[in-house]
């Protein structure tokens, strides 16, 4: 192939073993004749395809590319031997790196692209060593992600992003830079986790937390990512805003408050309003619950202390707040499909006559029965959300 044929153009595309050699073809099969005759005409004069040095298992670093066809590619390893990798058993390499087959072949076949490969300092684990060698490269990265991974364990900086596939009773089946590995359900997230069927299809940011040999296996955390990250994100925490959290569970002293999935808090008992005091007293919050509070301390721990009192503010909350479980007298002002709007009546404990409006919701078709204009009705408040009052009918 290095005869030299006048008014013939050279295909630059494709990868030659030989830098002397030209091909003039330019058929989309050129290369893969080209290889053929490779493997044929030259196989005294180029790297020795596999070796008796070779053994099942080994993982070798790849030094260069000899030839590159549709459906195989030869790999140099340590300088001298030549490992052929069928790519089209390559789809979780190529997909790791963004690629598809034929993108990742179009890529190696440039010089910029066979550089910038080689660069990254690839591994190709050999599969089988005689009589014909055979090597994968998802097994060559999957040994140097686990270097990785052990090397974290020792010495944790790196997070990763983990891909949440499947959960048994114990926590999550998870995969993690193509590593299957798991992440049990106490180190999932920063606190207890209500839905874990809500957690199917995440991604969430992980820390390897421990390997398990007896299983071969990575144990993956949340948690251990959540305390190398939380100091420098409780520092951006803007308390001068008032927060819209989630309850995630109660004891004696309060309820237990999460941000973002990330940030936890009390709230205490002498920090809640008479209605919230008088709600938690009846054992009525629940997990999932909308609540808004106040960070008025951040403790060393970096837990946060609430309250619904803006910081400073305690001693001067305007009493004519509307309580939460309260009754209060009101008026029928409009009725719809969706619920009744409802008007409050009455003086507040400061003397002065109540202005509140709300809307009771409801989607029963005996609306009709109720009147505009109605003041013998009662109303409790059930929440307020986005400055919105949302009631339900008293009965006592």
């Amino acid at each position: 192939m290095k005869k030299n044929l006048n008014g013939l153009q050279v295909n630059k595309k494709v990868l030659l073993s030989d830098p002397t050699d030209k091909v003039f073809c330019q058929e989309d099969y050129a290369q893969e004749l080209y290889d053929k005759m490779f493997n044929h005409s030259k196989l005294n004069n180029s790297l020795p395809r596999g070796g008796k040095d070779l053994e099942k298992g080994q993982f070798l670093p790849i030094t260069d590319i000899s030839s590159v066809s549709e459906n195989e590619i030869w790999f140099e390893v340590n300088n001298m031997t030549a490992i052929p990798v069928n790519i089209n058993k390559e789809k979780r390499f190529f997909e790791y790196f963004g690629y598809t087959k034929d993108s990742f072949i179009d890529w190696v076949r440039l010089p910029q692209g066979r550089k910038e490969f080689l660069k990254e300092e690839h591994l190709v684990y050999i599969e089988k060593a005689q009589p014909s060698p055979s090597g994968s490269l998802f097994e060559g990265l999957q040994n140097i992600v686990k270097t990785e991974f052990f090397d974290q364990i020792k010495n944790p900086t790196k997070a990763y992003y983990a891909k949440v596939n499947s959960k048994n009773q114990g926590g999550f089946f998870i995969e993690v830079q193509g590593i299957q590995a798991f992440l049990p359900g106490g180190l999932a997230a920063a606190n207890k986790i209500v839905n874990f069927d809500s957690y199917i299809g995440k991604t969430i940011p992980v820390m390897v937390e421990d390997y398990l040999a007896d299983i071969n296996t990575f144990i993956f955390s949340n948690k251990k990512y959540i305390q190398h990250v939380l100091p420098k994100l409780v520092a951006e925490l803007d308390v001068t805003k008032k927060l819209q959290g989630f309850v995630t569970g109660t004891n004696k002293h309060g309820v237990f408050i999460e941000f973002d999935e990330t940030f936890t808090g009390l709230l205490h008992t002498s920090k809640m309003t008479p209605g919230t005091k008088k709600y938690f007293d009846e054992r009525r919050f629940q997990p999932g619950d909308e609540m808004e509070v106040w960070v008025i301390e951040i403790n060393r721990s970096n837990q946060l202390v609430l309250s619904e009192y803006e910081r400073g503010a305690e001693e001067n909350y305007e009493k004519s707040l509307l309580e939460q479980g309260v009754v209060y007298p009101c008026e029928l002002t409009a009725i719809r499909d969706f619920g009744i709007f409802v008007k409050l009546t009455g003086n507040d404990k400061e003397g002065n006559p109540r202005k509140e409006i709300g809307l009771i919701p409801s989607k029963s078709d005996n609306n009709y029965l109720f009147n505009v204009g109605d003041t013998t009705k009662k109303v409790r408040l059930k929440n307020t959300r986005e400055g919105k009052h949302y009631f339900e009918f008293a009965t006592n």
